[in-house]
């Protein structure tokens, strides 16, 4: 378990720990750095605090268990590629904190069959979706102005996109 004395998950604190299966982030915990939890393959189960401010890029990239997360809205500052490659991730919520969909935010979590984007995003960065290939229905709201290179390459079970004329 982690001490309630921690602040901050360093960059790359359990990088490729495999026998890691659940874990909860202690209160105390503001930040989570870069790839802390990238390729923890036996992660299934995280519990992350309301205290959380920060979550640095490929925070939990190829964590390939994970099937559900729910990211505290006061996370307000979140990197790019953090689900990357998090191949059974089904379940997810969040607010982002920026108005954007990260780069490659969710890139190969061929898990996931449904987006709902929230009315405030304004921009779907590169890469955010490329690869979700069991996405199958897509609702891009009217605040939408801006949709990246290869947002959504990738994704074959794609039926049904709806995106706004100005866009």
């Amino acid at each position: 378990s982690i001490p309630s004395t921690v602040e901050e998950m360093c960059d790359l604190a359990f990088f490729g720990c495999e026998s890691i299966k659940q874990i909860t982030i202690p209160s105390s915990v503001k930040m989570i750095g870069k790839s802390a939890f990238k390729k923890c393959h036996s992660l299934t189960q995280i519990t992350l605090p309301s205290s959380l401010t920060q979550i640095a890029s490929s925070a939990f990239k190829k964590c390939t268990s994970i099937t559900q997360i729910k990211i505290p809205s006061s996370a307000t500052k979140i990197g790019p590629k953090v689900f990357q490659g998090c191949s059974r991730l089904k379940e997810i919520e969040m607010k982002f904190p920026d108005y954007e969909i990260p780069s490659s935010f969710f890139k190969n979590c061929r898990s996931i069959k449904q987006i709902i984007i929230p009315h405030y995003i304004r921009a779907i960065n590169q890469k955010a979706f490329e690869g979700c290939s069991s996405l199958e229905e897509l609702n891009i709201p009217s605040s939408v102005e801006e949709i990246g290179m290869r947002a959504f390459r990738g994704c074959s079970s794609l039926k049904e996109l709806k995106i706004p004329s100005y866009v």
